[in-house]
């Protein structure tokens, strides 16, 4: 691909029942510090664009860093209604698919005991370089939080969303897919028999990276083509010029779309109706290309 490179993180999106929507949105905003900019009321709509032959019913909840919503990420909350949500989030380190969201932070072990006392559950460590230890937690519902200690004072007290965790059941494979869309790999290591063990890639806009992870053990070859009411975090999204184009220079590579483009209004936001494609990477997660202007952003 040339000119239609994603270049921006736009959202990650974490499913969960209607009921347990505030609940979930009060969790982020109070011990990391996010804020809910927009939402849309529970409404009917049509569920064509991600898989499903009659309409749904939902409510979202986006929610963004102290950077506000033209320069943040941000984290999409959606609660089903019709139809419920349905499975679990993956629970063990070789499933395939979105693991955590990832939260750059100014005190690990304070932000920690926060989410611990709002009902999270400690999991342990991970390493994904020689110079980087992340905090791993669960959320209630089984979703995966990582925490990044960011060294600031605590008179810099501040807080954001960091990254995307996914594991692969083929890095190299994934690695070479994603780079296609303009991710760049910022850093990289390797296992003991010196294949690609986890990578860091960034798109050109802003720093909300995304880590790949190599699956290993029996379950490593398990799809995430699930259906989209799926609990936790199930899809995210980045920006391009022009879908349509983008979509076509993506078949040219053998890169299928699978839904869309398809343009969705979101009822009770300011935004503008998007026009938006889906495409599965190699696991099967589900990944939107939304086409909004540059200018839209700082």
């Amino acid at each position: 691909m040339t000119r239609n490179l994603a270049d921006r993180f736009l959202h990650v999106c974490y499913n969960c029942a209607i009921e347990e929507l505030d609940t979930t949105v009060s969790r982020f905003e109070t011990a990391l510090d996010l804020t809910c900019r927009m939402r849309s009321p529970t409404a009917t709509s049509d569920g064509t664009l991600l898989g499903f032959t009659s309409p749904i019913e939902s409510s979202a909840a986006f929610l963004y860093d102290a950077r506000g919503p033209r320069s943040s990420p941000a984290l999409e909350v959606q609660g089903w209604s019709r139809p419920t949500v349905i499975g679990a989030p993956p629970s063990e380190p070789e499933m395939v698919g979105i693991h955590a969201l990832g939260f750059v932070v100014d005190d690990v072990d304070e932000r920690c005991d926060a989410l611990l006392r709002l009902g999270c559950t400690r999991i342990g460590d991970l390493k994904p370089n020689d110079n980087l230890v992340v905090q791993r937690l669960r959320d209630p519902q089984g979703v995966g939080i990582d925490l990044v200690g960011r060294g600031l004072s605590s008179r810099e007290r501040t807080c954001g969303l960091s990254h995307v965790r996914i594991v692969c059941s083929d890095l190299t494979i994934s690695l070479k897919w994603y780079q296609r869309f303009g991710f760049a790999v910022v850093a990289q290591s390797t296992g003991f028999d010196g294949d690609p063990a986890s990578a860091c890639l960034r798109l050109a806009a802003n720093d909300m990276d995304l880590w790949l992870v190599q699956s290993t053990g029996s379950l490593a070859r398990t799809s995430m083509a699930a259906p989209a009411n799926r609990l936790g975090l199930f899809r995210f999204a980045t920006r391009v010029e022009s879908v349509t184009e983008a979509a076509a220079e993506l078949a040219s590579c053998g890169i299928l779309v699978v839904a869309g483009p398809t343009t969705v209004a979101l009822a009770g936001t300011s935004l503008p109706a998007l026009t938006i494609a889906i495409v599965r990477d190699p696991d099967g997660v589900l990944y939107e290309l939304v086409e909004r202007p540059a200018t839209a952003f700082r």
